[in-house]
């Protein structure tokens, strides 16, 4: 297959508010007559930009000190880059752009089990881009549901969007000191949201905790985001230098 140098992009990163508690394993971001979860008085989560990026993040080799409004994916240098704003909890934006290769010369694209570099995961020697602390009086199991972009929820051809997102599932990660607490491929995907259906872990109070991000790509996966991006799906893109949306937020919560 004809692989194109799309950019797969990350959109925002909208936390819990810090009052909101759900059901079962899936997290929501807002307070809704719709929602399932119940409101815990003692929850008290802050989501922000790790410390160790300071003020500047751009001092550190993958990250651009603008707004996520200002990031351009597409001219973004060097890849990968991200963009982390100062705020914390549902105002908190991230912006991440990187090439699709999985080439020996990217292997910022392939996790330490594909032989690659993790420039986002302290926990492998990287910088990760953001952390939570939880200031109640007890420990808070925390998981994260992935709201998904247009090219996960325009999937069209070959590929459903439930496809998609255990696509999305795979090639971006959120874990805790080893811990995955995103969601992996075959968990619940429901009208745009990939539910975290098993993974979370458990935060205790008082610390800040990293958490951090991973790029896991392989060939195969590649060549299946290739296929996502190709013309046969009617998502508007065209070029050789084309974003391609596959997480809108990463909404962080508690589970019961």
């Amino acid at each position: 297959m004809n692989r194109r140098n799309f950019i797969l992009g990350l959109g925002t990163a909208a936390t819990l508010s810090g009052a909101a508690s759900v059901t079962g394993a899936a997290v929501n971001d807002s307070v809704s007559p719709e929602a399932n979860f119940q409101v815990v008085a003692t929850e008290q989560l802050i989501v922000e930009r790790n410390d160790d990026l300071g003020d500047n993040p751009g001092t550190n080799g993958n990250y651009t000190n603008v707004s996520v409004s200002e990031f351009d994916p597409v001219n973004a240098d060097p890849y990968p880059n991200m963009s982390v704003n100062g705020s914390e909890n549902n105002e908190l934006g991230m912006a991440l752009a990187t090439d699709n290769t999985n080439e020996t010369d990217a292997d910022y694209n392939r996790n330490s089990s594909f032989g690659g570099t993790t420039p986002y995961n302290g926990t492998e020697g990287g910088v990760a881009p953001i952390q939570i602390t939880n200031n109640g009086n007890s420990s808070q199991e925390i998981a994260i549901d992935y709201n998904v972009g247009e090219a996960v929820t325009g999937a069209s051809g070959d590929t459903t969007s439930e496809e998609a997102a255990n696509l999305l599932a795979q090639v971006f990660t959120f874990s805790i000191d080893g811990t995955q607490i995103s969601p992996s491929p075959g968990d619940t995907y429901n009208s745009g949201t990939l539910e975290s259906d098993n993974n979370s872990t458990t935060v205790g109070t008082g610390t800040p905790t990293e958490v951090d991000f991973t790029i896991n790509y392989s060939d195969s996966l590649a060549d299946e985001l290739a296929n996502l991006a190709s013309s046969d799906n009617n998502y508007g893109f065209s070029g050789n230098d084309t974003a391609v949306d596959l997480l809108d937020e990463a909404v962080f919560g508690t589970v019961n």
